[in-house]
Formats: structure tokens, sequence, C-alpha cells
């Protein structure tokens, strides 16, 4: 039921290109956000039990609200000043800032983005150099947006002449924000996440998974096993040794 909760929450609507279809994410979101957010709920059920404010609860989640509560902004924009967010591709769905993702003369995707002034100016500078920052027009971030067309048709050819690492090396002595849009074998080869620990391997498994995440720094937790082979193999441990049962039940 993941795709139509998500439909309900209004992420979908806000997803794709402006003159496309609404499309879903490249991951189960409303299932994996829904998880997290179930989790959230234990812990703070559980801290009611501690603190003795509650001896129980449900918890009650049904998974479109999980989305829709991560996406936030829709309602409160829609309601005070009666804009409808909309489909706006890579960029913003209000036309706030400056974003976009283009590809590099080595066939690379790299997206950036510049949500305040002062980084806005920068990417400005980048492009098109002092006259293009001094224009008239982009008296401040509002105005820059409305002319994002314009910053990325210029953008756009500037970083397809060049390398991902020239753009990357450029737009971080520019003090702006861009990054290569990694593909699988992208995050398995690179060091700093490999220096993280950020993807596990197990033994005797081929497949390797990703950590855990938050990384906490007294009780870090691990990743033990990827799943019995035999079913109901945990049965005893979960029943008996933690929540307390007997063979009688």
């Amino acid at each position: 039921f993941g795709k139509a909760a998500e439909a309900l929450s209004g992420v979908v609507h806000v997803t794709g290109l402006p003159d496309g279809p609404p499309m879903h994410a490249g991951f189960p979101m409303g299932d994996m956000t829904t998880g997290l957010m179930g989790a959230y709920g234990v812990v703070m059920a559980l801290y009611a039990i501690r603190t003795g404010q509650a001896r129980g609860q449900v918890i009650d989640l049904p998974i479109y609200e999980t989305p829709m509560r991560l996406l936030d902004y829709h309602i409160p924009v829609r309601t005070a000043s009666a804009l409808v967010p909309a489909r706006n591709g890579n960029r913003q769905p209000l036309g706030f800032g400056l974003s976009g993702i283009f590809q590099s003369r080595d066939g690379r995707w790299i997206t950036y983005s510049a949500a305040t002034l002062s980084v806005a100016r920068r990417v400005l500078n980048l492009v098109g150099g002092e006259a293009f920052v001094n224009d008239p027009r982009f008296t401040d971030l509002p105005a820059i947006s409305r002319c994002d067309a314009e910053v990325n048709a210029r953008l756009e050819p500037w970083i397809a002449a060049r390398s991902a690492e020239e753009v990357l090396r450029a737009f971080g002595e520019a003090q702006a924000v861009a990054e290569i849009v990694y593909d699988t074998d992208a995050i398995l080869a690179d060091p700093h996440i490999a220096a993280r620990g950020n993807i596990k391997a197990m033994p005797g498994e081929s497949a390797r998974v990703v950590d855990v995440v938050p990384r906490l720094g007294q009780t870090p937790g691990q990743v033990r096993f990827l799943g019995r082979k035999e079913v109901g193999a945990d049965t005893k441990e979960v029943l008996q040794d933690l929540l307390g049962l007997s063979d009688a039940g």
C-alpha cells in the first residue's frame, strides 16, 4: 500500500517535470519512512512508561501520514499564501533558490543548489563573472530565483565543457554547493563512505548492506546477520528471552 499512501500524502504530486506526470521516488518511501517513524513511536512510548506518564498505549500510525509530515511545507504554503506547490523538475517546487542537475563533459551528472543569497551570488559569479552578479535584476534571492531558467541556461553548457572533477573543484573554490549524482557502484567505490564504514560485509555472505544508522557513541549497535536460514529460528529468543513467555504460553 506504499504507493497509494505516497499519492495521498502529496509527495507524488510535487515530484516530476512541470509538463510531465507525477512520479514516485526511486525507493519505497512510504514503507521505509513509516518504519522509521514507527520506531520513534516505540521509543516515545517506552519513555512514557519509564517516566510514569503511561503504562502502555497504542501507536496509531497510518502509512500516508509519515510522507505527508515529512513533506510538511505544502499545507502551510497552500493555506497561508494560496500558492499550490507543483512539479518543478529538479528545481524547488516553489522556485525558491537555484538548483538543477546537469551532465559534465565526461558524462557524469552533477547536482547543485544555491538556497541563500550569498551562495547564489557565488554561482552567478562562477558562470557569468562580476557583470552577471551585478545585474540590476538580482537584488535579492527571490529576484535571482525568478531568473533561474536564465542562470541554468548559462550553467548547463558551463558544466558540459568541464569534467566532473573540474566542476566540483570550481564550485568548492567558489564556496558553492555541488556534488556528483552517485550510482551504486560509485557509492561502493567512494573512499569517504568506506572510511566511515557505511557498507557492511558479513562472513560467508556475498551481499553487503548499509550499516546501522544513526551511530550512537555508547550503544552503536551492529548488523549481526542478514536473516536466519531456518524459518522460526529466532522464535524462542523473541518469545521467551525477550518477552518472558513460558513454554505454556
